[in-house]
């Protein structure tokens, strides 16, 4: 996640078209760590719940990609700027990082427990 944050930060000092090629290319990388949420809804609640979890986790990516293009044109349209967007990533980004960062206790938690299942 943070990764996402050093991506979207050059986006905010210069409009130059290094910073576009810099923001895809760590963006991308981000994207591509997206199995590893999955499966971390798959250690963390088991395979029964798997599903129901994933499915509603899908609303909120789903709305978020339809309403986040509109509203950053919004934005544009009132500003003429994406400032204010980028700033938002970054804030949410942020955000993000720390709250995964937070998992890591009950990972522990459960590796300790499955540890003392299998003596």
């Amino acid at each position: 996640m943070l990764l996402g944050v050093v991506a979207v930060l050059p986006m905010l000092w210069s409009r130059s078209i290094w910073a576009l090629w810099f923001f895809t290319a760590l963006y991308s990388a981000l994207d591509a760590s997206m199995p590893i949420t999955w499966a971390a809804v798959g250690d963390f609640f088991g395979r029964k719940s798997f599903g129901t979890i994933r499915g509603n986790m899908n609303l909120f990516y789903t709305w978020g990609s339809v309403l986040g293009p509109v509203t950053a044109g919004a934005v544009y349209d009132r500003t003429q700027s994406y400032d204010a967007v980028f700033w938002g990533m970054a804030i949410l980004l942020i955000i993000a990082a720390t709250l995964t960062a937070l998992l890591i206790t009950p990972w522990t938690k459960i590796r300790a427990r499955m540890t003392a299942s299998e003596r």
